[in-house]
């Protein structure tokens, strides 16, 4: 598959929020119920939130034939904020080509060399297969409804 991997710019906000949002309701509607969901996506509509991780983190897109098919994001600290790929390209490789990036570009320019991510339930094995290890499982409140994910951690070398 042809896939550029480049950092992301404010002209791909809304793009990044549609997958955002689709990629929750289609993808983690698996692990997580339906209120969970609504108040996970609700995010998409923040668009101070997205505009202060574009422009302080390494945020980062896949892109496909012009459409961005991808997208993570690590603070300074290496903590590890975001990994969403489109529902129709799981399992293509797309997560592991952006968590190579990010990877690089924590080893190269970060004084932190371990990552740190909370990771949802639908994302851990893939976390897992990729050398981080699980700290914990813990439940996040977000608008009074119960969120579980697992606090993971990869040293890097």
């Amino acid at each position: 598959m042809d896939l550029d991997i480049r950092q992301a710019n404010l002209k791909d906000l809304h793009a990044i929020c549609d997958l955002f949002y689709n990629t929750i309701h289609a993808v983690n509607s698996k692990d997580y119920d339906a209120s969970q969901i609504k108040v996970w996506s609700a995010n998409r509509e923040n668009d101070e939130l997205w505009r202060k991780r574009l422009s302080t983190q390494y945020f980062i897109v896949a892109v496909h034939s012009e459409q961005i098919v991808g997208f993570s994001s690590v603070a300074t600290n290496g903590y590890l904020d975001l990994m969403f790929v489109h529902q129709h390209y799981q399992g293509k490789g797309i997560a592991t080509g952006l968590l190579a990036e990010i990877e690089r570009y924590v080893i190269d320019n970060l004084s932190e060399k371990t990552l740190t991510t909370h990771a949802s339930i639908t994302a851990q094995p893939f976390f897992l297969k990729k050398g981080f290890k699980m700290i914990k499982q813990q439940t996040v409140k977000v608008q009074g409804t119960g969120l579980i994910n697992f606090v993971m951690q990869k040293e890097l070398k």
